[in-house]
């Protein structure tokens, strides 16, 4: 006979673990399985600041190249438009047609580069390069220079400088080959303008060592005789330019006394416009 359910003997409660042991067991099981945890270094730059200073003066040294070849290309491109607004000379000169592009130089620059006007200003550059070759060589007496563009830059500052600037045509002469073709062209022209102390100071600086002679020279208009040679290629071409410009006879004729002019014309620095 088995004994009734109220007989049973109770178990005796589990007893609990102080909370130093419990402190202690976790302790215990964290050390069993360790989580190790790791922290990346920021990654090291070769050479430092060094290296990043490098860095950017080579980026700003490239965007400076690409700067100049961008406008390179600019200027080649508007020199293209140039060209072809305005159509290049036939290549066939003979004495009449040679003649008649010198007097319309003479007449589109009669009273220098325009300055003011934009676009009659391009319709002077276009009609230069026209009938020039890039590679222009120009030669005077005690200078060389290469580059239509350098005789451009010439006429812009020219006029810029010297004040109610003239030019009048005087005759024009044409050297011919065995076929009738023009090789050579000698214009000559009188350049008018007033004399001023900024172009005394730019051209004619050994005047200044004299005050009176300075004085008496301000204010005057002078009269220059400029031949120009004008040499052309196979293709009717202008490939070469020779200016002579009369300054010891234009000063002589202004002071009525050859010493005093040729104190005017000592190294002039004429030359400093195709520079």
């Amino acid at each position: 006979m088995e004994p009734s359910p109220a007989s049973k003997p109770t178990p005796a409660p589990k007893e609990q673990p102080s909370a130093m042991a419990a402190s202690t067991l976790r302790a215990i099981a964290s050390s069993a399985n360790p989580t190790v945890a790791f922290t990346r270094s920021p990654p090291r730059t070769s050479g430092g600041r060094g290296g990043v200073k490098r860095a950017r003066r080579k980026e700003e040294k490239l965007a400076d190249e690409v700067m100049l070849v961008q406008r390179d290309i600019h200027r080649l491109e508007g020199k293209r438009d140039c060209m072809l607004d305005y159509p290049m000379q036939t290549t066939a000169l003979n004495d009449r047609k040679s003649t008649k592009i010198m007097y319309e130089y003479c007449t589109l620059f009669e009273f220098g580069f325009d300055h003011k006007n934009k676009q009659e200003g391009l319709k002077q550059e276009q009609f230069i390069r026209s009938i020039m070759r890039e590679d222009l060589q120009i030669t005077g007496v005690t200078f060389t220079s290469k580059g239509v563009d350098k005789l451009i830059g010439a006429h812009r500052m020219y006029s810029s400088v010297h004040m109610n600037y003239k030019m009048q045509f005087v005759t024009c002469e044409n050297v011919l080959d065995d076929s009738g073709a023009v090789i050579v062209t000698e214009l000559k022209t009188i350049i008018s303008q007033r004399i001023t102390r900024k172009m005394l100071q730019l051209y004619y600086p050994m005047v200044f060592q004299h005050e009176a002679l300075v004085q008496r020279l301000l204010g005057q208009m002078i009269d220059m005789a400029v031949t120009q040679l004008y040499e052309y290629d196979n293709l009717g071409r202008i490939e070469g330019y020779v200016p002579r410009i009369g300054v010891l006879e234009a000063f002589a004729d202004l002071l009525e006394n050859a010493d005093l002019a040729a104190l005017c014309a000592l190294e002039h620095k004429l030359r400093k416009i195709f520079e």
